[in-house]
């Protein structure tokens, strides 16, 4: 067993090393990339960590001992501060969040670094820390990680809705992404805190646990690796942050701009664009993109994503009833209406008129 583990904790090791490369060679240096290098080499000094436990090199364990240590709660921080970035630009974007990390230096100033100094010296020269209760110490700090997965995922969720804003088509696979990224990392911790909680409650040891959620975190994480090193950043635009009351100077005049877009989506039909933004909409009304969301947003009361896509519904209901389209597949009907997916064409299709675009046109067809 222990030359088993050894061989898939130097596997880790290794990979870890090539996705630290890769990431540092990717083109993009932008924040995003930066961050996750953090968390890349974080998870390399845990593997280093237990690699040097298991073979009893006590160099290699001590010195990747504060990783291991803090991993519980800088690691989910680090995580949550990854999706932001994606999403939100901010000047200074670490000194405007490094108090997220202030439980994580206090934990590490009054715990950590003294029982680092204790491995180093005989006696001991901190004798509190070996005082304290270790398995509530990592119940609490398993729980902070779950709070920082449940704020990931608030964000997420929050940023998905905000995108609407901008974008008449939503690439799934990068939320996907994003969503196994943070459920697996979280699969991780709840592992984690089950073993532990087993050993509160049961007295119950088990056996090779870190060893365990490590081998675990190699298997699952690894693979999301490729998609993390390609990730693009999608900024929302400030004024989508801001409150509706900071929005309400905006000069146009409402009912003339809605005139504008009415003639422009009935003549032009800017929708049949796949991947259509609300910066190209704006542009072909002569506006601003700050204008052009307010007036949606607060006038109309519709996102953009939700307009672009009920017009491409209803010239897919359209198309799908016509002779003249009958050669075209259900897809190419999709593709002439704008959609840029079939998931999304079904998705938005049956989400607006309650039947999938097929069952739809056999309505037709009969």
């Amino acid at each position: 067993m222990k030359h088993l583990i050894s061989f898939v904790l130097i596997v880790g090791v290794v990979l870890c090393g090539f996705i630290i490369f890769s990431l540092i060679r990717t083109k993009k240096n932008e924040l995003p990339q930066r961050i996750l290098i953090s968390f890349w080499v974080f998870i390399l000094a845990v593997f280093l960590h237990f690699y040097g436990n298991l073979n009893e090199l006590k160099l290699l364990s001590s010195l990747n001992y504060p990783f291991i240590n803090i991993s519980q709660m800088f690691l989910p921080v680090l995580v949550f501060l990854y999706v932001k970035s994606i999403f939100f630009y901010e000047r200074s974007f670490f000194r405007k969040n490094i108090w997220h990390f202030i439980p994580t230096i206090i934990y590490f100033v009054f715990f950590t670094l003294p029982n680092l100094i204790n491995l180093f010296t005989d006696p001991d020269v901190f004798n509190y820390v070996k005082r304290a209760n270790l398995t509530m110490i990592t119940l609490f700090k398993d729980s902070y990680g779950v709070l920082y997965f449940i704020l990931s995922l608030a964000l997420l969720h929050k940023v998905q809705k905000k995108l609407k804003h901008l974008y008449s088509h939503l690439g799934q696979r990068h939320f996907l992404w994003l969503n196994i990224f943070l459920f697996t990392f979280f699969g991780v911790i709840v592992i984690d805190f089950i073993f532990t909680l087993s050993e509160f409650l049961f007295n119950y040891r088990v056996e090779w646990d870190g060893y365990i959620t490590v081998i675990l975190l190699i298997v699952s994480m690894f693979y999301l690796a490729y998609y993390g090193i390609r990730q693009i950043t999608l900024f929302i635009p400030e004024f989508l942050t801001q409150d509706k009351e900071q929005l309400s100077g905006a000069s146009e005049d409402f009912n003339k701009l809605n005139e504008k877009l009415r003639s422009l989506l009935e003549t032009d039909k800017p929708y049949l664009i796949p991947n259509l933004t609300l910066s190209d909409l704006a542009e072909k009304l002569g506006t601003s993109e700050k204008t052009l969301s307010h007036f949606l947003n607060n006038f109309l009361n519709v996102s953009f994503y939700d307009l672009i896509n009920k017009h491409r519904v209803n010239e897919a209901r359209e198309n799908l009833r016509s002779k003249e389209l009958e050669k075209y597949s259900i897809i190419g009907i999709g593709s002439l209406c704008g959609f840029s997916s079939k998931s999304s064409f079904y998705r938005v299709f049956k989400k607006e008129t309650g039947l999938t675009p097929l069952s739809y046109k056999k309505q037709f067809d009969k």
